[in-house]
């Protein structure tokens, strides 16, 4: 097939969004010391177990429980966490492969999340200089994947029509979903959370990370 754009996803194909996650408690270890006087490291510590533990839901509230400290400022804590700027890396050869690619294609990242959150993202890992466009998704439900038209979006920009473009992303559900409604075939890159997860529409070319694109759409 000839492909003229990608449209790739950011969370987990271009970096470990674990990484992001752990800045962001960090932030919010932070704001908590701030606010009670406890120990960074030990509020950090603390954040850290009832994330892995129970997930991100609540953690901030739990934590603040076990050192019964009430009423929590768990208002300060999320706006630490989501405003932050954090320091974040690609993975292994991922900037080096965006840069040979935008030699053969235009490309986009198409992201969801919270708006702000998604910002800081691009922003650390100088996403505008990168690539060609960059939609975020969250502020319209009709965007929020696996709805297609953040991809339409992008695609729109860059002026391309669903045939011509190519759907890279590590979610099988969200980006494969989402590219089989838009009508273009789906990357599936085996980084981050669903490495292991066998769901959603068949892709059309699986690579063990972004770094190795490059190299797999010439069979394509």
């Amino acid at each position: 097939m000839t492909a003229k754009a990608l449209l790739i996803d950011l969370d987990d194909t271009l970096f470990p969004e674990s990484a992001w996650v752990d800045s962001g408690l960090r932030a919010a270890a932070l704001a908590l010391a701030a606010e009670t006087g406890l120990d960074t490291e030990d509020a950090l510590a603390r954040l850290r177990y009832e994330h892995r533990r129970m997930g991100r839901t609540g953690a901030f509230d739990r934590a603040c429980a076990w050192f019964g400290i009430a009423p929590a400022p768990v208002s300060e804590m999320l706006e630490a966490y989501r405003t932050h700027a954090p320091a974040l890396r690609f993975y292994p050869g991922a900037a080096e492969a965006l840069e040979i690619l935008r030699e053969r294609y235009r490309i986009a990242v198409v992201t969801d999340g919270l708006s702000r959150m998604q910002r800081t993202k691009a922003a650390a890992l100088r996403l505008v200089e990168r690539v060609d466009e960059i939609v975020f998704c969250w502020d319209d439900e009709s965007c929020r994947k696996p709805a297609p038209g953040g991809f339409a979006k992008a695609a729109q920009a860059l002026d391309a029509a669903p045939g011509e473009c190519l759907i890279v992303g590590d979610d099988p559900y969200l980006d494969g979903g989402a590219a089989e409604a838009f009508g273009a075939p789906f990357v599936r890159v085996l980084t981050g959370r669903f490495t292991d997860v066998e769901a959603g529409p068949a892709p059309a070319l699986r690579v063990a990370a972004f770094a190795d694109l490059p190299e797999a759409l010439k069979t394509l």
